[in-house]
């Protein structure tokens, strides 16, 4: 019955409900920190939703009445709410990137730009980076990820970097001196 109720749609919005009801039957060791616990119930997600195709609803951070909230990026999440709701397959939705410049080499942000979106990257940012004296071209993703994998096998160099990214992109790509 539990797997049942985890596998349906409003589940999801029930999260927290689902929660408190399994920590009513479980015996936590006290010494955890509360972190490691959100860090385990993350990671047995995977058991809960073996053989669940999932997606994330593309959003972007904004500010509302001095508020920090999440928008939606349209029109990606309203046909990606219609495809769940008519229950045809999800798309996933492009991966979007920004493009920095970190080899100082004229150019060579607009270069790799043009090369990510032939093979299906939306860029949607080119600029320069901080420094210019990357040797490698380092792919920045949010951890847990699999964007960065995605990009360096499709570029054929670079290397995949944790950290944080602006919440308006998948993924930042700095190039650096490999690709000239």
């Amino acid at each position: 019955a539990l797997m049942a109720k985890l596998k349906s749609p409003a589940s999801v919005i029930e999260a927290g409900q689902i929660t408190t009801t399994l920590a009513q039957h479980m015996t936590i060791d006290g010494s955890l920190a509360d972190a490691s616990v959100g860090e385990l119930a993350w990671r047995f997600r995977a058991v809960l939703t073996g053989g669940i195709n999932g997606s994330t609803l593309p959003v972007r951070s904004s500010q509302a009445g001095g508020r920090s909230v999440v928008v939606a990026v349209e029109p990606d999440a309203s046909n990606m709410v219609s495809d769940f709701l008519q229950g045809t397959e999800l798309a996933s939705p492009a991966v979007r990137i920004q493009v920095l410049n970190g080899n100082g080499v004229g150019g060579a942000a607009g270069r790799m730009s043009e090369r990510l979106e032939e093979a299906g990257f939306v860029v949607a940012a080119v600029g320069d980076a901080s420094t210019k004296d990357y040797g490698t071209t380092t792919v920045l993703v949010p951890a847990g990820s699999t964007a960065g994998d995605v990009i360096v096998t499709q570029l054929g160099f670079g290397v995949v970097m944790f950290g944080d990214v602006d919440n308006d992109f998948d993924a930042v790509v700095i190039v650096g001196a490999d690709a000239s």
